[in-house]
């Protein structure tokens, strides 16, 4: 891109007679498949968080929320009690360009966050939702330590907190639920985004489906091979 750049700016201002490089497209970017976890892993990773201490109901309270309603790392540490309705199971996301969404989740994360807020002294609301052993405000890179620990704890080297995202975005999908909904629960810009996660569970509803092979529906007749001498 940017030879071709300069190529343009050559025949722009006059010299070079032809721009050459100017009629040639970039290729196209490599769309890698989104991958996400399996319920068994889902199963080990919450097995893996020691509860009955405060860090272990929070890492479990992250766990389930990541999964239920697909926060940005930003958006987890930058929740604030007075944007968490417990009663009413939603929350108040700040989100990128400092756009506002209202994002619900189920009555088993409503509850582990219950468990863990239990045993938060008491806060006033300009407070972060998740706090560090210190009491204060959880960091992303705090974030990403808690995930690097349960991705061992648990055998899923693969765990990181984004891959929550593509995992809440797929099941949300497979459970019938509209993409427009997912788009603004997810807070993405435009359809584009939420349209990968449609092409995935597409993929993954046909490889569910009984095989449809175009030959076995074939009714074909069996006829013994035979060789050809006159060659």
């Amino acid at each position: 891109m940017v030879l071709k750049g300069f190529d343009t700016w050559l025949y722009e201002e006059e010299y070079i007679d032809n721009n050459v490089l100017g009629r040639l497209r970039p290729p196209k970017a490599i769309r890698k498949v989104m991958e996400t976890l399996s319920e068994s892993e889902i199963s080990r990773i919450l097995a893996s968080i020691e509860r009955g201490t405060l860090i272990g109901y929070r890492n479990e309270a992250i766990v389930l929320l990541l999964l239920d309603t697909g926060l940005r790392c930003a958006e987890l540490v930058g929740l604030w009690m007075d944007n968490l309705f417990l009663e009413d199971q939603c929350l108040k996301v700040i989100g990128k360009g400092q756009k506002e969404r209202i994002v619900p989740f189920g009555d088993r994360t409503a509850r582990a966050l219950l468990r863990y807020m239990n045993l938060i002294p008491d806060i006033d609301g300009c407070t972060s939702v998740f706090l560090n052993r210190d009491g204060g405000p959880l960091t992303e890179n705090a974030v990403k330590m808690v995930f690097e620990r349960l991705a061992e704890k648990a055998g899923v080297p693969r765990l990181h907190i984004h891959l929550l995202r593509h995992t809440m975005a797929t099941n949300y999908l497979l459970s019938g639920e509209n993409p427009i909904k997912l788009q603004r629960i997810l807070g993405h810009e435009t359809l584009e985004m939420t349209r990968r996660y449609i092409d995935m569970v597409a993929v993954q509803l046909q490889v569910k489906e009984p095989k449809q092979s175009p030959v076995d529906r074939m009714h074909l007749k069996h006829q013994k091979f035979q060789a050809n001498n006159n060659r």
